[in-house]
């Protein structure tokens, strides 16, 4: 360190070490993040293939916790606002590929070659949604319904 005072020279130590450890500290979330967000997959995944496992087999629709999905028909309103408002009442993260079957299955019509391109890129350009790896999406907690309406 260049000649300083002695208090300013251990204010300047201090604060290295500081961000040192606020470094580490970051470092070591990330990697539990990774650890947890690949938890998530694996149980996303799970729930997908028994999900279908039970309804090929025993013909039974598994019950979900967040409840039945909404039947607004979706038919009427931009991808934007249509994929906004599965985000809101998912309550959760879903994979853009989820939000494309549930926006098809509502009835809305999305043309184009590559349909799942034109939701990423629409949401995420949205100031109402949060970006998730790999392709997941999330409503944002204050997005409303009249924000999705403007």
């Amino acid at each position: 360190m260049a000649e300083m005072p002695e208090p300013q020279r251990r204010l300047a130590e201090l604060l290295q070490a500081d961000i040192i450890d606020a470094e580490e500290e970051l470092a070591n979330l990330k990697r539990r993040q990774v650890e947890i967000e690949d938890e998530i997959d694996q149980l996303e995944w799970l729930i997908e293939h028994e999900s279908e496992l039970l309804k090929e087999r025993f013909g039974i629709k598994p019950e979900r916790e967040s409840g039945p999905p909404s039947q607004v028909d979706l038919s009427g309103l931009s991808m934007s606002r249509g994929a906004l408002l599965v985000l809101r009442e998912a309550g959760r993260p879903m994979h853009v590929r989820e939000i494309v079957e549930e926006l098809r299955r509502r009835g809305k019509v999305l043309t184009g070659k590559t349909p799942e391109r034109s939701i990423s890129a629409v949401l995420h350009q949205s100031d109402q949604v949060i970006f998730r790896r790999q392709n997941r999406f999330e409503a944002r907690p204050e997005a409303t319904k009249e924000g999705a309406e403007k």
